[in-house]
């Protein structure tokens, strides 16, 4: 039937006395629950022609060469004359059933019906047939219509475009629209009552904004119902949308499908760890220090392993060399404006670090404000995630599984002894067969404790047994550093890995002696894990000051609490996590903060940080914390997490950066609604075999 767009039609008769004496009509109409089509003299020619048999013939030829011809074949019973009243039909007349044959395009052999001749008037002199108004059904492709020639007898009918409402493929989790028009093509009014979608996949159309409800249409008159198609699953999803009316059928019935695309965007996508930006040398920007006020315009895209589009945000890691003064750096989407928020907070001469994910702004590049004082920065980048569908010709990105924060390694109790300068430990982890082979990456949180030295430390897959030219983290002597991390895995070399062989894996490497800490809390699947979350990155925005009562009224105090409720009009439907930047300012303790999510009966703190303070800094580290639920109209909390604060006072900042929501695609349920609780997400855990020693 071509493009397709559902509509049924009107098929209600109408009395006589309710049509202008003076208007006859000339028109076939032919309808299904699944399309209809109309043809009088407006869109098509009509041709009425006598039978032999006392019958007639009514062919109706439409304007669009796409829409089929009609045509209508109608007999009396064999011997006996058409007159007023309702007969039971077949393909061919014989002596008890008239012939009732119509067709739209295409023919049965066989076919049962019936029709009622409402009116019929014939030549006196010829007895040829002058007008008439018959309504039919036919079980050839469940046919049902009307029929006028010179008719005054009134009738309804609807002309649906398209017939059917299909759409390409749509991402899943995306929405596209479409528009179906309803043009009155009756004598009579056609009123519209109440639209609605139903079917199995009724869950993934929506009617957006007015529809048409309780609109009468004339003749020649329309009304359109815009259909909004979301699909929550991959591949075909289809539903009915439904339009009551005042006809005999009562409604319109137009069919709906749409295919659910996997499509790219939120997913992540791993890069080797590459240099973008280092003052001290000139790459990415001139060779000089960045100015206190200044900020640096870095392009981002179409460098290193980062494609030129289809990228929304980037994975970094940011380092400020030999500051002069305390200050603190914002990085944020060219073409936005500065935000109220810090990226990362650095004192005079300290050398510091701090993973940061930003959304890509104008032409691919990101700002990168300096605050105070002057410094050299540098910038790594680790990996990015999709915008479009552009990256998948580097095949499918992964999701984001958050788990419960596990210790993968810690030399102090695995060791007993620092991790050696200038060496490295593979780390294998087991999360069980089903599910190792599906990790692409480790979200972890690395700290060093102690170093003998200033150094640095560098995470990255172990590929070729030496480590990028970048860096995750830079300590200084007897300190405790965090940073967060993505660090893609590949599998442990069977030649050292002994029991991890096989088995995912990532390399740390230290240039000084130090003691190490990793924890994990989550991973970066392949795409098709159960309950994936994906990623959308916003312009960083600030959700907790303690200094000015934003989101917690208090600093934190030792062994304290705060519990945040996130802002509801930053979070996307479907959100599950936070991506944040903390910050414990001027701690009065050597203390660490730990944020995790406020969830019924699930309210244990892990036993990891996320950022470490010594007495009087100020800290900033990556982290990335679940949620509680919506409660909706209930009483709070709703979508709050907590802040755990060790020792100490000290006050909290804490910067949203972008949200993970739960892909529909993937997930083991359909999405809450509004004030529903979150669906319980898979417990993931893993054991951890030895780690591996290497020395370059």
């Amino acid at each position: 039937m071509g493009a397709l767009a559902l509509a049924l039609t009107a098929l209600s008769p109408v009395p006589a006395a309710q049509a202008a004496a003076s208007d006859t009509h000339d028109v076939i109409t032919a309808g299904t629950p699944g399309w209809v089509h109309v043809v009088d003299h407006s869109n098509g020619n009509l041709q009425f022609s006598m039978r032999g048999d006392g019958g007639f013939s009514l062919l109706g030829f439409p304007t669009d060469s796409s829409a089929p011809f009609l045509m209508a074949v109608i007999s009396p019973p064999t011997g006996s004359t058409l007159t007023t009243g309702t007969y039971q039909g077949l393909r061919s007349p014989d002596a008890t059933h008239a012939g009732v044959d119509v067709t739209a395009g295409t023919g049965c052999n066989e076919s049962t019906g019936s029709m009622t001749v409402h009116e019929i008037s014939r030549d006196a002199g010829t007895n040829a047939i002058t007008s008439v108004a018959i309504s039919y059904q036919t079980s050839c492709s469940d046919l049902r219509g009307e029929l006028r020639w010179h008719s005054t007898y009134g009738f309804q009918a609807v002309s649906i475009s398209p017939q059917s409402l299909v759409w390409d493929s749509v991402n899943v989790g995306e929405s596209a629209d479409r528009t179906v028009t309803i043009t009155s093509m009756g004598t009579e009014p056609f009123v519209f009552g109440v639209s609605h979608i139903v079917g199995a996949d009724a869950a993934s159309f929506s009617l957006p904004g007015s529809v048409c409800f309780i609109v009468t249409l004339n003749y020649g008159e329309s009304c359109s119902i815009t259909v909004r198609a979301k699909p929550l699953k991959i591949g075909a999803q289809s539903a009915s949308l439904v339009i009551d009316d005042n006809t005999a059928v009562g409604h319109q019935t137009i069919p709906m499908g749409v295919s659910g695309l996997n499509g790219a965007k939120g997913t992540y996508y791993a890069a080797f760890p590459a240099r973008l930006l280092d003052t001290r040398t000139g790459k990415g920007a001139p060779k000089a220090m960045v100015q206190p006020g200044a900020t640096v315009r870095l392009q981002v895209t179409g460098r290193e392993s980062v494609p030129a589009a289809g990228v929304g945000a980037v994975v970094l890691n940011v380092t400020v060399v030999g500051p002069t003064s305390s200050g603190y750096l914002t990085v944020f989407p060219t073409g936005a404006s500065k935000p109220t928020a810090s990226s990362l907070n650095f004192a005079k001469g300290k050398t510091r670090a701090n993973s940061v994910t930003v959304a890509v702004g104008t032409d691919g590049k990101i700002d990168i404000f300096n605050s105070a004082g002057s410094t050299h920065i540098l910038v790594d980048v680790a990996g990015y995630y999709a915008s479009d569908n552009t990256p998948l010709v580097n095949g499918a990105g992964g999701q984001f599984q958050p788990t419960q924060p596990q210790r993968l390694f810690d030399s102090r109790s695995a060791w007993h002894s620092m991790l050696p300068g200038d060496a490295y430990v593979l780390l294998p982890v087991n999360y069980g067969a089903a599910i190792n082979s599906h990790i692409r990456a480790l979200v972890v949180n690395i700290t060093a404790v102690t170093p003998k030295a200033d150094g640095f430390i560098t995470a990255w897959s172990g590929s070729w047994g030496e480590p990028p030219a970048t860096s995750t983290l830079n300590y200084a002597k007897g300190s405790v550093v965090p940073n967060q991390a993505i660090v893609e895995t590949i599998p442990c070399d069977t030649l050292h890995c002994g029991s991890g062989a096989g088995l995912p894996s990532i390399a740390v490497y230290s240039q000084k002696d130090t003691h190490l800490l990793v924890d994990i809390v989550g991973f970066i699947d392949d795409g098709t894990l159960a309950d994936g979350l994906r990623f959308q990155p916003r312009t960083p925005t600030r959700i907790v000051d303690t200094r000015t009562g934003l989101g917690w009224p208090f600093a934190l105090t030792s062994n304290d609490t705060a519990l945040v409720e996130t802002p509801t009009s930053l979070l996307p439907p479907g959100t599950e996590a936070l991506a944040v930047n903390a910050t414990a300012v001027a701690p009065t303790g050597n203390t660490y903060v730990t944020l995790w999510p406020q969830l019924p009966g699930q309210n244990l703190r892990p036993n990891v940080s996320n950022l470490n303070a010594a007495p009087g800094q100020t800290v900033a580290n990556a982290a990335i914390t679940l949620i509680g639920p919506d409660n909706g109209a209930m009483s709070p909390p709703r979508n709050a997490f907590l802040i755990y604060n060790f020792v100490g006072t000290t006050h909290v900042l804490v910067d949203l950066v972008g949200t993970f929501w739960l892909y529909p695609g993937t997930a083991s349920s359909p999405a809450p609604g509004a004030g529903a609780a979150k669906p319980s997400r898979p417990t993931h855990s893993f054991v951890a075999p030895p780690a591996v020693l290497r020395t370059r």
